[in-house]
Parts: C-alpha cells; sequence; structure tokens
C-alpha cells in the first residue's frame, strides 16, 4: 500500500489580547504529497467558528480572511466530514505532517469541542523539528524562514493556511528522503476529553 503524506496548515481565531477567548478553526488546507513529493490533490475550506462568531479586526488583518467568508462557510463538525472524505479517497496509509504541533492540538481541541475523536490524529508528525535538526539549529525556524536556509522563497500570502501547506511541501520535498515517520516519530496527540465549554 502507498503511503500518502497529507501535509496541512490551520487558521484560527485570534486576537491580540493578554487573555484571549478560546481559539477555533477559520480555515484548513492541506495538500495531499506522495513518496516522491508529487501533489496529488488539496484540500481548503473556511470554517465558521460558533463560540465566538465574530472575527477580530487583528485576525482579519493577519489573515487576510474576510468576515463574510467565514459566515458563508459550514461550521467544523460539516466540514471535517467533507475533510475526511477527501482524506480517505484512495486506499493508502496516511501521515499527517505540519510545521509544528500546533495545528495538531488545534484540530484535537476543535474535535472535542464537537464530541469528536479521530484516530487518523495519531499518524503525526512535526516538520519543523525534524527541519531543525537538518541544520543543526536549537530552535526551529518559521516556514518562511525555513524556506530562506533552503534557498527557496515564500510563494502567496502568508497565513493563509493553504498558501501555508504548499509552501511547507516545497520544504517537505527539498528534503525528500530525510524525514523519518516511524511510530516513535510521531507527534502526542493531546487528550482534551475533560476540557469542556
Amino acid at each position: 500500500m502507498q503511503t500518502h503524506f497529507i501535509v496541512f496548515d490551520l487558521e484560527s481565531t485570534c486576537w491580540k489580547l493578554k487573555k484571549p477567548p478560546r481559539k477555533e478553526i477559520i480555515e484548513i488546507g492541506a495538500v495531499r504529497v506522495d513518496e516522491l513529493g508529487r501533489e496529488l490533490s488539496v484540500f481548503n475550506a473556511f470554517v465558521k467558528p460558533i463560540i465566538t462568531p465574530k472575527l477580530s479586526n487583528f485576525c482579519k488583518k493577519l489573515t487576510g480572511i474576510r468576515q463574510e467568508e467565514v459566515d458563508r462557510a459550514n461550521t467544523f463538525d460539516e466540514v471535517i466530514l467533507d475533510f475526511e472524505d477527501w482524506l480517505f479517497e484512495h486506499n493508502s496509509n496516511l501521515i499527517l505532517a505540519s510545521w509544528g504541533d500546533y495545528d495538531l492540538k488545534q484540530f484535537a481541541l476543535d474535535a472535542d469541542y464537537h464530541g469528536l475523536t479521530f484516530d487518523w490524529l495519531k499518524q503525526h508528525i512535526c516538520l519543523n523539528d525534524q527541519h531543525a535538526r537538518f541544520h543543526n539549529l536549537r530552535q526551529p525556524l518559521s516556514v518562511s524562514n525555513a524556506l530562506k536556509a533552503d534557498g527557496l522563497s515564500f510563494q502567496g500570502e502568508t497565513h493563509r493556511a493553504i498558501d501555508d501547506a504548499h509552501n511547507t511541501v516545497e520544504i517537505f520535498r527539498h528534503h525528500l528522503g530525510k524525514w523519518k515517520f516511524k511510530k516513535e516519530d510521531f507527534t502526542r496527540v493531546p487528550n482534551y476529553t475533560s476540557f469542556r465549554f
């Protein structure tokens, strides 16, 4: 069975506050890549937040996501069904990959809020930690700085999930053959089952 890598990025509600409200996913961007680094398909969707439906001005400016785009979107519990349909459209072994573990944690947090659990979250690797080891760095770099370190340049808009996912794929391809995908390399999925609102 082939292995497909799901390189994904999330955008969430955000505020420039010392004690911000709970974050919710507002955009999912993901790229399916095969073992040779070839792009097979793309998933991109906005998500309507329900705890804090109105986006802050800070969030709109940072992400470029407009209020009307999330207002027209489906809620997480609906969008995730479409995402799962896309995930499993091929008979393949799936490994999720993101630039850091924030995206995994936010997925788990939103899933828990909606009373959902996903086994596919358990096969996830943090690319930024491995990338830092490739360059003998003490701290991981941002996607933009990692691209520069690899002699690549950022394409698209920063803080847009689908563009960040595409740029992460470029780093993934650049180091194809170096990434570790064994069970011990997987990120532990947070348990939020006691964390309700």
